[in-house]
């Protein structure tokens, strides 16, 4: 065919598709609605649908979803509820304005459920509409930050997926059945990825494409034939490795840790089947012909950062010790360069305040920068920050999170999650205030490594905007003992910053599970009354340590390390407090008082400032911000004195 045919041929081809879209959109309008309802499933068309396709799934929202609102009210009215929600997220409009939307959305959105009930009464043997009904309802809750309600919708849509395949297995499933259930089938193993994250009871749903293979997985295996069909595959992992992974906490987190024969073979067939997708997926890459898109380079970062966080996942499941993700500091690396590379920065430029502080003063809001449907880069951005040790990598991570858009992917808000990050950096590294990358000398990064017992396990979300504010109550659980040792659990407030105006932020999510899948341990009572010092102290106590000291450590044989000329030497046994965990509020360290002082480290002959600070993983600043008797050069250290190590967290923090 000659190049004039080719051209010829292309532009028939963009003609018919114009000719098609244009029909579909003639015809969604076509029904006896109000002027505002019009406009709302107009703009549903043009300006939401694209938003929330993400990067693989324009074949549904842009085609599927209008093809359907053409023949069902149910789809349609809570299409034009999504959309006038959406548009009221924007912002920009005057109260009046955004409070009439608002209630037109909510008006829309009940009668979008009184119809599909009708429907569903009529018909209940017709699932494509509830289904699709569902997707739309999960949307909009997940975009006025109604975690509950949207996993309600999830549940109340899988049960009916489920309920498909036990009729009609995976191994049946063929090119017969509609494209439509394929999608929505697909979609809900994608959310169950999301529910999981939150905590939520780990639903496993088969769902494989035709044209994904169900057998042995090898590395003879052929090539992806589409990124669609490669994401597809990564999702399935994904769900798998979370359900092993939830497998395996009740063996992962008791006294003595002992795994059944048979997780080790499973992990070794997952880990496999993970590789051969990074196989399967390299192979597409190099014997693709075309030339891709930006719009399907960003569908290959996401790829790319799912398989990194999937392969982190399983490699560490068996792993009971907090360290264990020191071996993927790489990945780590990798999600980080990746994510960046979607926002259209450098991970050096992350480390540059005066580009940060540029970058956050973006013009006005567009709707591709507040919301998208399908879970990306955010929650794994999240999880890097909370759970890799360098201090470099989550700084980065987190001031990645502050500027990432959309700013909402799903439940996960980033800016939201960047608040919570910094926090647990601080309460790790024994800091107030989380220090900048830029400002992190060589030498203190290595300092900063947060020992196994500084180690947060976990952080709950379990209120928000407490008394209408702006205020998020968080769940710390750590373990300060290490594996024998108990849980500690204890409660913070966060506020958020003040200066975001409200119109850029949605209503935050409310996660009340436990997100990424660890135990809820048992909280542990905090004592009331006036402060007092507790009855296992070493005597004597000495004067300016701060009376909120929880961890006594006993120290018998400790081999001295090099100390600076200052210190002065102690001959005979003290204690001297190594460890302290900020309060959420300004006030200083070294003045907390509460009753949880428990344990201490008994300073040997030989022993000064600087080799308690190396033991316990802290820096010389707040080992005399707690012991205030110290000075500022050690010189204070006595003889006969007990000095705290760590300080508990009190159950409750004042404003």
């Amino acid at each position: 065919m000659e190049p004039s045919s080719i051209n010829d041929s292309n532009t028939r081809l963009d003609f018919y598709h114009n000719m098609q879209a244009l029909d579909i959109r003639n015809r969604l309008m076509n029904f006896p609605g109000s002027t505002d309802e019009h406009r709302s499933l107009d703009f549903f068309y043009t300006q939401t649908a694209p938003v929330l396709s993400g990067y693989f799934d324009g074949d549904f929202w842009q085609t599927l979803l209008p093809q359907i609102g053409c023949s069902e009210p149910s789809v349609q009215h809570a299409m034009i509820a999504l959309a006038a929600l959406q548009e009221h997220s924007v912002g920009g409009e005057s109260h009046d304005v955004q409070t009439s939307r608002s209630r037109f959305a909510i008006a829309q959105y009940n009668k979008a459920i009184r119809l599909l009930n009708r429907r569903i009464s009529n018909e209940p043997q017709f699932t494509a509409v509830p289904l699709t009904s569902c997707v739309l309802f999960i949307c909009l809750e997940f975009l006025r930050g109604n975690l509950d309600e949207a996993l309600k919708h999830f549940e109340s849509g899988l049960a009916i997926v489920k309920a498909q395949r036990s009729k009609n297995p995976p191994s049946n499933i063929t090119a017969q059945e509609s494209s439509l259930e394929i999608t929505l089938a697909e979609i809900f193993s994608r959310l169950c990825i999301q529910a999981s994250l939150c905590g939520r009871q780990w639903f496993p749903l088969p769902i494989h494409s035709p044209s994904i293979p169900c057998g042995p997985y090898d590395l003879s295996t052929a090539p992806f034939t589409s990124l669609s069909e490669a994401r597809n595959e990564i999702n399935i992992l994904m769900n798998d490795a979370h359900g092993f992974i939830r497998s395996t906490l009740p063996f992962k987190f008791a006294s003595n840790p002992e795994f059944p024969d048979d997780f080790s073979i499973a992990l070794e067939n997952l880990l496999r089947r993970i590789h051969t997708w990074k196989a399967r997926f390299d192979i597409f890459m190099t014997i693709s012909s075309s030339t891709p898109k930006l719009h399907d380079i960003r569908g290959l970062v996401i790829l790319r950062i799912l398989y990194a966080i999937t392969l982190i996942w399983a490699s560490t499941s068996l792993e009971c010790n907090e360290m264990a993700w020191d071996e993927h500091a790489e990945n780590f690396h990798s999600i980080i360069s990746l994510a960046a590379s979607l926002t259209g920065v450098s991970t050096n430029q992350l480390n540059s305040p005066s580009w940060k502080e540029r970058k956050q003063l973006k013009e006005r809001v567009t709707l591709h920068d507040i919301f998208t449907f399908e879970m990306g880069a955010i929650p794994v951005v999240y999880f890097t920050a909370l759970k890799c040790r360098c201090p470099r990598l989550r700084r980065q991570a987190v001031h990645l999170l502050s500027i990432m858009r959309p700013r909402r992917e799903g439940l996960w808000d980033s800016r939201q999650l960047a608040g919570i990050c910094k926090r647990v950096i601080e309460l790790e590294e024994g800091i107030q205030g989380m220090v900048d990358d830029e400002r992190l000398e060589m030498s203190r990064d290595r300092i900063l490594w947060p020992v196994d017992g500084r180690r947060v396990y976990d952080v709950v979300i379990v209120a928000d905007y407490l008394d209408n504010k702006r205020v998020q109550r968080l769940e710390f659980k750590t373990r300060p003992l290490g594996q024998a040792g108990s849980w500690n659990v204890w409660t913070e407030d966060l506020t958020w910053d003040a200066s975001l105006p409200s119109s850029c932020i949605a209503s935050p999510t409310s996660c009340t599970a436990t997100p990424w899948g660890w135990p809820t341990p048992t909280t542990t009572a905090s004592d009331s009354g006036s402060p007092s010092l507790p009855s296992n102290t070493p005597p004597p106590f000495a004067p300016g340590t701060v009376a909120t000291c929880s961890h006594w450590l006993p120290v018998c044989v400790w081999n001295p390390a090099d100390v600076a000329s200052t210190t002065t030497t102690a001959s005979a046994p003290t204690g001297t407090c190594s460890g302290s965990i900020p309060a959420p509020t300004q006030t200083h360290l070294g003045i907390h008082r509460t009753r949880n002082m428990q344990q201490a480290v008994e300073q040997q002959d030989g022993m000064y400032c600087q080799d308690m600070t190396n033991v316990v993983g802290i820096t010389l600043t707040n080992l005399y911000e707690l012991n205030l008797v110290l000075g500022d050069d050690c010189s204070g250290l006595s003889a006969g004195y007990a000095y705290c190590v760590g300080v508990a967290h009190p159950l409750h923090h004042p404003p």
